[in-house]
């Protein structure tokens, strides 16, 4: 070989080794900075997780009294930090413009990454689950000639079926699914789904307790003007046209035989509330241990609570339907409020539910856990 020819080898050589090692070093540089990248994607998580977490530590502190470690529904800061798993969050409370509302700003923060959220909350007389047109605490199928006007929540899968529409979203717990061919909103899963409301019924335990106390005998109470009067029957009791403000408590049964007009008087039942006819029932409070049973053509305005509530005929009810343990049988009705059922159900039938908070009680019936607060739905955004 010449060595015309070895130089020309020699300088091959070397460009296919400068060529070899900028490649090597140009992939190495690429991978670096994916790696890079994907650490600094992580932490950008992970602050907004910490911030998040701000979040919601923040409104645990307005939701808990001093007493138990928290600080109460009138705190307000312009900054606590606080640790939290890798890094911090910094929360600022602050009164929002509308009243009953509260703006929290929560900052999370870990190795130098900050990312910050806020969001509004709301103050509410009654538990989450009334912010529902259906709340079901268990599986959920809806088919038939059902008609939804607002959001609807199951705590379970839920289950849309022809010809049924929801004129809103459907909201099931993180896990849980949602199908069918019906008609419904996107909606779609919840990490902290509202709990199903409950019910301390000492207070109509007391009454009960108080009324079969008195001489035992079934009553007819009607055209009256109760003027702040309770009204205790050891029996059953037939009502119609009662006026003003004030209680009937019985330690068996309440029919209604004719129209009650006022929308101040408190209905309560040993046994069972039965409605029927095209009587216009309006009172504050209708409460019947072991069921509210309703047929007819009714117009039915109130805060309706049993252990089961079972709706007939083609009644028009206003207000909040609430069973705590058997459960809501609707057969054919229109609802207008909130509906709230203890296990899991299928609706089917000519059936219209209607969210209305214009017909929710502006304090929560006796008993029931009041509502706290509860972030604003569209309130949610980052900084």
């Amino acid at each position: 070989m010449n060595s015309r020819s070895f130089k020309g080898n020699i300088m091959i050589t070397f460009l296919l080794i400068s060529v070899l090692a900028l490649i090597i070093f140009s992939l190495f540089f690429m991978l670096s900075g994916k790696l890079k990248g994907s650490s600094a994607e992580a932490l950008r998580t992970k602050a907004l997780y910490i911030a998040e977490a701000g979040v919601h530590k923040a409104i645990w502190y307005l939701t808990t009294p001093s007493s138990q470690g928290g600080k109460g529904s009138a705190w307000r800061t312009g900054g606590l930090n606080e640790a939290f798993g890798e890094g911090s969050y910094t929360m600022m409370v602050a009164s929002a413009s509308q009243p009953q509302q509260i703006l929290i700003t929560s900052s999370g923060e870990v190795a130098g990454v900050v990312r910050t959220l806020q969001v509004k909350i709301g103050a509410s007389s009654l538990p989450a689950a009334f912010d529902y047109a259906l709340y079901n605490n268990g599986n959920l199928t809806v088919k038939g000639a059902v008609t939804i006007g607002g959001d609807v929540f199951a705590n379970g899968n839920a289950t849309i079926d022809k010809p049924a529409v929801i004129n809103g979203n459907v909201y099931v717990p993180e896990g849980d699914t949602i199908s069918g061919s019906g008609t419904y909103g996107n909606g779609g899963t919840m990490i902290d789904p509202p709990q199903m409301p409950y019910l301390d019924t000492s207070y109509y335990d007391g009454e009960i307790s108080t009324a079969r106390l008195q001489t035992s005998g079934d009553q007819t109470i009607s055209d009256q003007n109760l003027t702040d009067q309770t009204i205790y029957v050891n029996g059953n009791v037939t009502v119609s046209n009662l006026t003003g403000t004030g209680k009937v408590v019985a330690s068996g049964n309440i029919t209604f035989s004719g129209d009650t007009s006022s929308p101040d008087i408190s209905f309560i039942s040993g046994n069972a509330v039965n409605i029927s006819g095209a009587n216009n029932i309006n009172g504050s409070l209708i409460y019947g241990t072991n069921a509210i049973n309703i047929g007819g053509t009714p117009r039915v305005q109130g805060s309706l609570l049993s252990a089961s509530v079972k709706i007939n005929g083609t009644p028009s009810v206003f207000g909040i339907v609430y069973a705590w343990q058997i459960g809501v049988e609707v057969g054919t009705a229109n609802i207008y409020g909130s509906l709230v059922n203890p296990t899991s159900k299928t609706i089917n039938g000519n059936v219209s539910i209607v969210y209305d908070p214009a017909y929710l009680p502006t304090t929560p019936p006796p008993g029931m856990t009041a509502g706290g607060y509860r972030i604003m739905q569209g309130s949610w955004k980052e900084l």
